[in-house]
């Protein structure tokens, strides 16, 4: 199974946070694998800047599964007196199920593939509060922002696989830049063979 995520923020105020489980377990003659990845970023700029904020997340499994996928955005936006905010969050998860007993015709082995399967994605993105698909809900932009906070990135990946032969590869980043910007995007590759 594979999950992605990314996270980004632009503006003199901003929080990106990603947070990725997966956990895959061979029980003999069934694997299951499940993970979610969810990722959201918030923004908040005066007058003289504009704030944007995205967020991104999917799933790859392989074949021969049975499998139960789901995803969940979220965006809202704000403008009021020179302060602008956008708010936006994505969550992608599965559930599979392999069955590897004799004569069933699926290879646990082949989980920890990224081709193939399917897949589930989500992505939420705001445009400018000036314009009609931003959905500008009555949201006053200074409740999340109480005191200034400067420019936030934070990352959780919790990963596991049991069983012979497991395979874990996480691959992570953030970065902030003060009163501009912050990101943070991750890829957790997991299979058990």
């Amino acid at each position: 199974m594979e999950l992605t995520g990314e996270a980004f923020a632009i503006g003199e105020q901003t929080i990106a946070e990603g947070d990725i489980d997966l956990e895959i377990t061979d029980l003999g003659t069934t694997t299951v694998a499940s993970g979610t990845s969810s990722f959201s970023a918030t923004s908040q700029s005066g007058s003289d800047n504009t704030a944007y904020a995205s967020a991104e997340t999917s799933a790859a499994i392989s074949p021969g599964g049975k499998t139960v996928a789901w995803s969940l955005e979220t965006s809202n936006t704000a403008q009021s007196e020179g302060e602008s905010e956008w708010s936006v969050s994505s969550t992608t998860g599965s559930l599979v199920v392999y069955d590897s007993s004799p004569g069933t015709g699926t290879d646990s082995s082949s989980l920890g593939t990224s081709t193939g399967g399917g897949t589930a994605d989500t992505q939420a993105s705001a445009g400018t509060p000036d314009s009609p698909e931003s959905g500008n809900a009555a949201i006053d932009p200074l409740s999340a922002w109480e005191f200034d906070m400067g420019n936030i990135a934070v990352l959780d990946i919790d990963a596991s696989a049991y069983g012979q032969d497991t395979y874990i590869s996480v691959d992570g980043s953030i970065l902030t830049v003060e009163n501009q910007l912050s990101t943070v995007s991750a890829l957790v590759i997991g299979g058990v063979g």
